[in-house]
């Protein structure tokens, strides 16, 4: 394993912003960044030994602030949307940053993404990113501290672990926001892609995706990845809520009953046998087929990106504070520590696809 480390640039405070690699023996690399702690670059092989990278992103540190400061960044305090940017923590209401057409949407206007973290313990095979927020930042109660580490290895998998503490009874749901396209960056739409989901529920979502607190089957909806389907068989199905999203932007429970050990999502690129499987301890994932998608400013290889040129998979607590009997919250109470861990493990098929 190799871990390199530069300079990538200083915002206007002159704070240090830098890139790393993290290089496994199959000289695949995972690029990180402590500007929102960020996965930067992800490249791995294809079933005929090419490497390429598999995310969306940019060469410019400056772009992830101007133009979309969520590609593969950290995001919290809590992921998704809060609906009026009201939060509850048991008789107490504190009104959270609206910054989403009056709703809160990914930790509000000063977000985890975009922020510079500080580094802390490197080896050749995984990186420390440490970030304290005060009390009340964008509305959110407690001080709180979050360590965010990445570990890539040998077998191709890259483990994000969270652990964080609060001072006060205040509510955490961080995740990662990176958008993949195993058939390439940049390299066209995700609907070839196969998904299969440990799934039989989502949470159902407003006009504005904004979850209302009801379960919805999706057995033989278009919702049903139990097993193994094009991305695009159904996204553009007469569906209330595939058109709430214009596509894919929808929460799924996974199965009550899963062991932790075994994954709960894989994705994978017909054309270049690229397999991405997930595993995580959360109670959930949203995925987000990139719906809206038009970005003027041009990408890593040069290429604009447009509409579901990549999907993004976000394990997460349940949004929008979600009260549910048989599902944890994302409160975390006054003095105690908490951690999750999202695993994504990379391979190929070991044949050449019909598709490819």
């Amino acid at each position: 394993m190799e871990e390199l480390k530069q300079l990538w640039g200083k915002d206007s405070f002159d704070n240090e912003i830098y890139l790393f690699e993290l290089r496994n023996n199959k000289k695949e690399s995972v690029f990180l960044s402590n500007l929102g702690a960020r996965i930067v670059g992800i490249q791995t092989m294809d079933q005929f030994g090419n490497i390429d990278e598999i995310t969306l992103g940019y060469n410019h540190w400056n772009y992830y602030l101007t133009a979309c400061d969520y590609f593969g960044a950290t995001i919290g305090r809590t992921a998704n949307r809060t609906k009026n940017g009201m939060l509850q923590i048991g008789e107490k209401e504190y009104q959270l940053t609206r910054n989403q057409d009056g709703h809160h949407l990914h930790g509000g206007n000063l977000r985890f993404s975009r922020k510079i973290w500080s580094t802390g313990k490197q080896t050749s095979n995984s990186i420390e990113f440490l970030l304290e927020s005060k009390d009340k930042e964008e509305g959110y109660p407690g001080n709180l501290k979050v360590k965010v580490t990445y570990s890539w290895d040998n077998t191709s998998a890259l483990t994000i672990k969270y652990e964080y503490f609060a001072d006060q009874d205040t509510v955490v749901n961080l995740t990662n926001h990176a958008y993949f396209n195993l058939n390439g960056e940049g390299k066209g739409k995700i609907h070839n892609h196969l998904l299969q989901v440990a799934s039989n529920e989502i949470l159902e979502s407003n006009k504005d995706l904004i979850v209302t607190g009801k379960i919805i089957p999706i057995k033989n909806t278009p919702f049903d990845f139990s097993e193994p389907k094009e991305i695009g068989e159904s996204i553009n199905d007469d569906d209330q809520y595939l058109n709430n999203g214009n596509g894919y932007d929808h929460f799924w429970l996974f199965n009550k009953d899963r062991n932790y050990t075994k994954k709960i999502l894989t994705l994978t690129s017909q054309k270049t046998g690229r397999i991405l499987d997930v595993y995580t301890d959360y109670q959930g994932v949203q995925i987000y087929s990139c719906n809206y998608m038009d970005s003027i400013v041009p990408g890593r290889t040069g290429k604009r990106y447009l509409h579901r040129n990549a999907v993004c998979i976000e394990p997460s607590y349940c949004p929008n504070n979600f009260k549910n009997p048989n599902y944890e919250t994302a409160l975390i109470k006054a003095g105690k520590k908490k951690s999750h861990f999202i695993s994504l493990h990379f391979s190929t098929r070991q044949t050449p696809s019909d598709n490819a």
